[in-house]
């Protein structure tokens, strides 16, 4: 089903807001991990966020929801979208909700019986905080750029062989060239802090966020790159004189403010506009969900995918911006991911046809 947008040059014509609320469980919950064993919570070291960026074109809605977690189930995915698409009048197809490929999480399983509260308590946090989002809406403009950041992060399977660099951001800024919303794309997943951290911390991009926030006000949203086979720093498999091996606060520190001072860089430089078009493709087969704003292009699996994925999808469209987000669900460190040739092709074709290049 594809949605087009008409445009005009109104004052109007695009909206943006922003809002965040927290997300943090109660201390004493178990702390899931894709990579160590579940731990019981014993504190706080930073609150875990749900952030909203939405986008009003006409009365037409687009929802960006991030939550500071490992990944999201399509079960808490559905009661997500059935929850803020009745209540906000908006199409599913225009939500689109990410995690931030937090390490320190709660659990992602439903089953679990303590987090069933949370589960139904989510949802509802989720609504204020796009309720206040809304509330927010503004007159804007949007506009985007790429970048790189090399060397701090590697491929996991191989020595000296660096990760993927590529940095992608959106902005939205009010009429006072105030700052509504940046949207950056990155691939590392965020799991620094080690097993012995048995706080809530939001580890790497939610520090990030936070000084991004602090410097610019608005929200600002971490959407990971597909990274299953990506490490932060130079931790590649069997290396024993790794960097930042202390997995503290110290180290998430490090890599938010590289990652932050990143995409700040750049932003003087980017054009803005308003007068734009926005589409939005689903694929259910390769469940796939593509959304065009302007000359921007979102591409969100929700499924998990390695880096492969995110790298061939952008490589036959050199001149057009493109974030590429895979969900986490289900995944853990010590199972290989597969190259999902498929659902790159079928995300080339769409991204053809809504006119990239």
């Amino acid at each position: 089903m594809n949605i087009e947008i008409k445009t005009s040059l109104s004052d109007e014509q695009f909206m943006a807001g922003s809002a965040k609320s927290v997300i943090t469980p109660p201390v004493s919950f178990p702390i899931f991990s894709p990579e160590f064993k579940t731990r019981k919570s014993e504190g706080i070291l930073d609150d875990l966020l749900c952030r909203v960026v939405t986008i009003d074109i006409f009365g037409k809605k687009i929802i960006f929801i991030s939550l500071d977690i490992w990944g999201i189930s399509d079960y808490l995915q559905t009661k997500i979208l059935n929850l803020v698409s009745k209540n906000i009048k908006v199409s599913q197809q225009d939500i689109f909700i990410s995690s931030t490929g937090n390490a320190t999480s709660p659990s992602i399983n439903e089953d679990e019986k303590i987090y069933e509260n949370y589960y139904n308590y989510l949802p509802e946090q989720i609504l204020s905080a796009t309720y206040m989002a809304i509330g927010n809406l503004a007159p804007a403009s949007i506009g985007s750029f790429a970048t790189k950041l090399p060397n701090v992060s590697t491929f996991y399977e191989k020595e000296n062989y660096p990760g993927n660099p590529a940095l992608f951001v959106t902005e939205i800024i009010g009429k006072e060239n105030n700052t509504i919303a940046k949207i950056y794309n990155f691939s590392c997943p965020a799991n620094i802090m080690g097993e012995e951290n048995l706080s809530w911390t939001a580890d790497f991009p939610g520090y990030s966020s936070w000084a991004l926030e602090q410097k610019y006000g608005g929200v600002s949203i971490f959407l990971p790159s597909p990274s299953s086979d990506i490490r932060p720093f130079n931790w590649w498999k069997n290396n024993n004189n790794f960097s930042h091996s202390s997995r503290e606060s110290s180290d998430v520190h490090a890599m938010g403010l590289l990652l932050a001072t990143q995409v700040t860089n750049f932003s003087d430089e980017v054009f803005f506009k308003r007068n734009i078009i926005a589409k939005t493709v689903e694929d259910e087969d390769n469940q796939l969900r593509i959304l065009k704003l302007g000359e921007i292009y979102f591409v969100f699996s929700n499924k998990p995918q390695n880096n492969k994925f995110a790298r061939r999808v952008r490589k036959k469209f050199l001149f057009s911006k493109i974030f590429v987000y895979s969900n986490n669900k289900n995944f853990i460190f010590d199972e290989i991911i597969r190259y999902d040739a498929k659902s790159v092709k079928k995300a080339q074709n769409i991204l053809e046809e809504l006119g990239a290049n």
